[in-house]
């Protein structure tokens, strides 16, 4: 009996104590947390391969199409950027991109955008004349790679557009 009045003694007080609280002032506002890692700002990038190219009589051509995964829309278009690059010996080269040829003039790789559309063209010129011809079929396989950014944020950082690693960094580009 006396280990029962006992028992229900000490549980009286620890229930006594224990719901008891004390509201104080709140606290000091703890110390700001590190910034996250910037996102992309909805930026994406495709990556292309030309296997082939298409011939229409006065210049090489390959066609990216939405069909491939492609997303360009017109607000891209009007208030965004777009950039391409093409592998080359030296790296990945901001098109448009000229390649001398010697004696042969200049091999010009230009890109072309539309709405889900990129069309990548090949003529050579040279010194005597503005006007297309080819002397060789572009090099393939060779590789694309198209970055889109839906606003434009150029005006808002001091990387090399030209340069794909700096854009790829920026933005947290997967290759």
């Amino acid at each position: 009996m006396k280990n029962l009045k006992l028992i229900l003694a000490m549980t009286t007080i620890v229930v006594f104590f224990a719901s008891c609280t004390k509201k104080g002032e709140p606290g000091a506002q703890g110390p700001a947390g590190q910034n996250g890692t910037d996102g992309n700002a909805n930026v994406h990038s495709f990556n292309y391969r030309i296997t082939a190219w298409g011939y229409d009589g006065n210049y090489y051509y390959s066609d990216l199409t939405a069909s491939e995964g492609l997303s360009i829309s017109a607000s891209d278009i009007a208030n965004g950027a777009l950039m391409s690059y093409i592998e080359t010996t030296a790296g990945w080269t901001l098109l448009t991109y000229a390649y001398p040829l010697g004696s042969n003039g200049t091999q010009f790789y230009r890109a072309y955008f539309d709405v889900n559309n990129f069309l990548i063209r090949v003529n050579n010129s040279n010194s005597s004349s503005d006007a297309p011809y080819l002397t060789a079929t572009p090099s393939s396989p060779r590789g694309i790679k198209i970055v889109v950014i839906p606003q434009l944020r150029m005006a808002q950082t001091d990387i090399d557009w030209s340069n794909y690693q700096d854009v790829k960094r920026e933005f947290n580009l997967a290759d």
